[in-house]
């Protein structure tokens, strides 16, 4: 009998590739799970860290701002009433600023423009009242924004009649002079945060907001008063007048001047003899400085005491009394 001899089996293609390749396909491997990994992995990481980590309420600050801080007695200035709202939504202020009375008088206080409406007159009308807790302190108020309900659709409203605001802005404006009785030294404007008083209404808070209520320092210089300028008398040149002779033309000059070239100088003469007549000039450039003509024909002979009369703006005067002789 015959025997049958099988064939013998071929391995297929791709186990041989396998076999033969495995060791090169492993480093692509290795890269394929590290890449499956980082795309799953990451955002799960970033889930776990938003849970465990909960993210730190920002508030609301206030703050004055003002061009100057150094002041002398009787001096007025403006304050800025600032605001930071942050990440909250802002509906509505209530401000109360407070300044001691013996150095600063509150003269008006009104809204900013963090705002774009006000609260109707009888809740925002500006208030300047004195502190019934604290007799040496006087307080300005006043209420701004717009009443808004605590929730609110999303997106916000930005129209009437509900506006929310967040981030930096001049919430309200302030006039203050420093009395003129205002002792030199420190002075503070600060704001009233007592119960009642400043607050802020943010949307979706059941308390107020308000974080740093920042006071302003100001310093109250003294007044120094400058010496009173010394006013010199005017003084006249010649002393003397020349004679005169009855029938003939006649002429002198005389000349006023002031030390003070601040100073304007007037002269004026009178007593002269009949037929004699004076005339002044003065430079627009030199004020201090007046020049008199005494001039014409006398016609009676005799001997005149004639008055000369210097005054400049300062009030100082002087008289001088001349002789004239006709012969």
């Amino acid at each position: 009998m015959d025997q049958i001899v099988s064939p013998p089996q071929s391995t297929p293609v791709f186990q041989k590739v396998f076999r033969s390749d495995w060791k090169k396909a492993l480093p692509f491997l290795a890269i394929l799970v590290l890449v499956t990994g980082l795309i799953v992995g990451v955002p799960l990481l970033k889930r776990i860290a938003r849970v465990a980590t909960p993210a730190s309420a920002s508030l609301v600050d206030l703050s004055f701002s003002t061009p100057k801080t150094i002041l002398t007695p009787g001096e007025q200035f403006d304050v800025s009433i600032l605001i930071d709202a942050k990440t909250y939504s802002v509906s509505a202020a209530s401000v109360s600023a407070t300044v001691p009375s013996n150095l600063v008088k509150i003269v008006a206080i009104s809204p900013g423009l963090y705002f774009t409406q006000n609260l109707p007159p009888d809740y925002s009308q500006p208030l300047i009242t004195s502190n019934p807790g604290t007799s040496n302190l006087n307080i300005a108020s006043i209420a701004i924004g717009a009443a808004c309900p605590n929730v609110l659709p999303t997106p916000a409203p930005t129209t009437t009649p509900c506006v929310v605001r967040t981030g930096a802005g001049v919430l309200a404006n302030l006039t203050l002079q420093i009395l003129p009785t205002a002792a030199a030294g420190p002075a503070q404007i600060s704001f009233d945060t007592t119960a009642g008083h400043t607050e802020i209404a943010a949307l979706g808070q059941t308390t107020t907001v308000l974080g740093d209520a920042t006071a302003l320092s100001l310093t109250i210089s003294p007044v120094v008063s400058s010496p009173t300028p010394t006013n010199h008398p005017p003084t006249l040149a010649p002393t003397t007048l020349p004679n005169a002779t009855i029938n003939q033309p006649y002429s002198a000059t005389l000349v006023g001047t002031d030390a003070d070239t601040t100073d304007t100088l007037n002269m004026s003469i009178r007593n002269l003899p009949s037929g004699l007549t004076s005339s002044c000039r003065r430079s627009p450039t030199t004020k201090y400085t007046v020049t008199c003509t005494i001039s014409g024909t006398p016609t009676l002979a005799g001997t005149a005491n004639v008055s000369v009369r210097l005054q400049d703006s300062a009030g100082a005067n002087v008289n001088n009394s001349l002789q004239l002789v006709v012969q």
